[in-house]
């Protein structure tokens, strides 16, 4: 009954009837049962967003799994805490546990658990960027699903790969891929994946400048998400709307859209989706001429950007923060934040400029 209620989506349901089965398969020794009711509590509270939760039940069944040489539900646990670490955007780490998934599943000739795998690897490798690898794994995952018969798996990948076509620039194609997923979620009452399939659709539309298109599609997308109780799919469509009412200078809407993107991404311990929305939140108020505001929301940034070593979100609010501080007649502060800024560059021209002096001395 828990599998049932998560794939309808009714996650409050999944988890309380496996807290049940998991609580039976203790009594009476039932160390696979066990292993397995850890693992779809894992998932239930991922689908949440509820990282924390769901790490320290997946952890438990992985190590179930390996004392009882369970190597399907072994190969489960590493995909699931990569699907995790990707989430904290420890994307080596993703890999790492992806990779050992896939290899597992290749020994034990699990074609739906290898077609998991490689989407899986696409998916974090569209993140990190490097597109054609992206392509080549959804690729894979597309044609073992087909094979197979998983249809839930196409699904997903057919999803994945608009995504990385988004990020390439390729609209048609996105567009296409996404539409054909959404088609197949509908088709087989996946809410998750058509509240997902709704969301990426609305953010193709956004980029390519189509705002109350965006708009409709991120409210189908939140009203989806609400209903089913995906938490973190609530969360992101509350901040794709703040950003579309930013983008728009509707600044009050972008600030209510925005703070309660914060608020849920905070109560579900997603990091990235707290970071993002303070970024956000930061930029409006800038925008508003609220300085104090955008410092204290870009300081908050920073913090968590550090702490989950996201570089890239570091050295934007650095930047906001100098901006920030600039035009608050902060001009020490924002000096400071620019030598920050400037410190690994200056560093690898001193070092240039120090081996060109030995080479010279040395000649």
């Amino acid at each position: 009954m828990g599998i049932a209620y998560y794939y309808l989506g009714d996650y409050a349901k999944a988890i309380d009837y496996q807290q049940q089965s998991l609580a039976i398969a203790r009594q009476i020794k039932n160390r696979l049962g066990e292993e397995q009711c850890l693992g779809e509590l894992g998932n239930a509270y991922y689908a949440l967003g509820n990282y924390t939760k769901a790490m320290d039940y997946h952890q438990q069944s992985l190590k179930i799994a390996r004392e009882i040489g369970d190597l399907l539900g072994e190969g489960q646990s590493l995909g699931s805490l990569g699907n995790l670490y990707k989430e904290r955007g420890d994307y080596t780490k993703a890999i790492d546990y992806y990779e050992k998934h896939l290899v597992m599943m290749r020994d034990i000739q699990n074609r739906q658990g290898e077609s998991t795998a490689l989407g899986n690897l696409g998916a974090v490798y569209d993140l990190l960027g490097e597109h054609e690898k992206a392509i080549d794994y959804q690729l894979q995952c597309i044609k073992i699903a087909s094979q197979i018969g998983d249809i839930h798996g196409e699904q997903q990948a057919l999803g994945n790969l608009g995504t990385v076509y988004r990020s390439m620039g390729d609209y048609a194609k996105a567009i296409d891929y996404q539409q054909k997923s959404l088609a197949i979620s509908r088709e087989i009452k996946n809410r998750p994946g058509e509240g997902a399939s709704l969301g990426e659709i609305g953010n193709i539309c956004y980029e390519i400048g189509e705002y109350d298109n965006a708009i409709d599609y991120y409210k189908q997308s939140l009203k989806i998400a609400q209903e089913i109780g995906d938490r973190q799919g609530e969360g992101q469509a509350w901040g794709n709307l703040g950003v579309v009412y930013y983008t728009l200078r509707d600044c009050s809407k972008a600030i209510e859209y925005l703070q309660q993107c914060l608020a849920v991404m905070s109560e579900i311990g997603d990091y990235l989706g707290k970071e993002t929305a303070l970024l956000n939140l930061g930029n409006t108020y800038f925008v508003l001429g609220d300085y104090a505001k955008a410092i204290e929301c870009q300081q908050q940034t920073l913090v968590i950007a550090r702490g989950i070593q996201d570089l890239q979100t570091e050295e934007r609010a650095l930047k906001n923060l100098a901006s920030a501080n600039l035009l608050s007649t902060n001009y020490g502060k924002a000096i400071k934040l620019i030598f920050i800024l400037l410190r690994p560059k200056l560093c690898t021209v001193l070092r240039i400029l120090l081996n060109i002096l030995n080479c010279t001395s040395n000649g």
